[in-house]
This record gives C-alpha cells, structure tokens and sequence, in this order.
C-alpha cells in the first residue's frame, strides 16, 4: 500500500477548491467534482457527477494543468 503523498493532497485541494467550482459553472448539470486515490491499485481518479452518470478520469502522474485538461476534455468526447 502506498502511502499518501504530498502532490495526492496537493490535487484532491486544487479538485476541491479549483475544478470543481470552474466544472459547476462550466456545466451546471454537473453535481460534483471529486479526487480519490485507490491504496489496491495506486490509481488516482477524479471523479465527475453529472446528474446520474458519473464519469472517471485516471489522473496518476498528472501535473495540475494536465489534471484539468483530462477532466475537462473527458466531458467533451
């Protein structure tokens, strides 16, 4: 099990207090924008409620700038 890392903290604030306030206004069916780090397969997801569905985007290894350009882009295609 990995152990919880300064950048992991450092992205689950930037998602909770960047991403997920500009997602909202971008999309306001959007319900909730969440970071979570998964200790079995040291996978780090973000998360994207919007309405019933809920879209996760792999972010392991992904500076900020690349986190936001894979969330927002994953809710285009």
């Amino acid at each position: 099990m990995k152990e919880i890392t300064y950048e992991m903290v450092r992205k689950m604030k930037f998602v909770q207090d960047n991403l997920e306030p500009l997602m909202r206004r971008l999309d306001p069916k959007i319900t909730a924008v969440v970071y979570t780090y998964d200790h079995g397969s040291g996978e780090e997801v973000v998360s994207v409620c919007r309405n019933a569905d809920i879209v996760n985007v792999c972010v392991t290894a992904d500076s900020l700038a690349a986190l936001t350009m894979d969330v927002v882009r994953s809710l285009t295609c």
